[in-house]
């Protein structure tokens, strides 16, 4: 299987005098999983909805297999964002969706899936919600997946599981997820970068993060 790259390079951001990120750069790659960490306000969504096109920075280039693109949320089969609030339709229920977000067949061999295959998505539970929300957008045709805190609203189990599936979506697609989860990301994660006073930063144990003041203790 080829390898594709995403590479974020120079995003700079600012609201008013205040700046956000500052000389972003981060690589995502096929394969692999990329893992964001920060604190509430550090940028890590803004980061998101810059790379999928939906935010414009005062510069920044995004670049696929090394050609600069722009709003990639408009090239099909390219990037798909999965935030941290629900967006599915709530009068569909998952089959319906699952036909209209074209997802991969693979998609049924879930058991949460076929239990709620029949289920309007108004009619689920808050971790059910964003249970589907995330195992069919991950289930999409996408090379590239954007992750903003999939673990909000989830039980231990829903969590251990939704980390299970990432992974082995993670074989065909790059993704770069965040959630302030971080043993989980840690877990899950092949690189990890923690954005700070709007820096990208590598990480590479615990301690780095202790060391950042990220954590009081490894």
């Amino acid at each position: 299987m080829q390898m594709n790259t995403l590479e974020i390079d120079s995003v700079n951001l600012s609201f008013g005098e205040r700046r956000i990120l500052s000389d972003i750069y981060i690589k995502i790659e096929t394969g692999t999983i990329t893992g964001l960490m920060g604190r509430n306000g550090s940028g890590k969504s803004c980061l998101l909805k810059i790379i999928l096109g939906t935010l414009k920075p005062y510069y920044s280039s995004i670049r696929i297999n090394s050609v600069v693109l722009q709003k990639l949320y408009q090239h099909p089969g390219l990037i798909t964002y999965i935030p941290q609030f629900d967006t599915l339709p709530s009068h569909l229920n998952t089959d319906t969706l699952i036909k209209y977000l074209n997802c991969t067949e693979d998609v049924y061999m879930i058991e949460i899936v076929n239990q709620l295959l029949k289920t309007k998505i108004s009619k689920m539970s808050g971790g059910q919600r964003r249970m589907i929300q995330t195992l069919l957008l991950l289930h999409t045709k996408s090379r590239f997946i954007l992750l903003d805190e999939p673990f909000s609203h989830l039980s231990p189990v829903q969590t251990e599981k939704i980390s299970e599936i990432i992974k082995e979506k993670s074989a065909q697609k790059g993704i770069l997820i965040t959630d302030h989860l971080y043993n989980e990301i840690m877990a899950i994660s092949d690189k990890l970068v923690l954005l700070q006073n709007g820096k990208t930063y590598t990480i590479n144990s615990k301690e780095d993060l202790v060391d950042r003041g990220y954590l009081n203790f490894a």
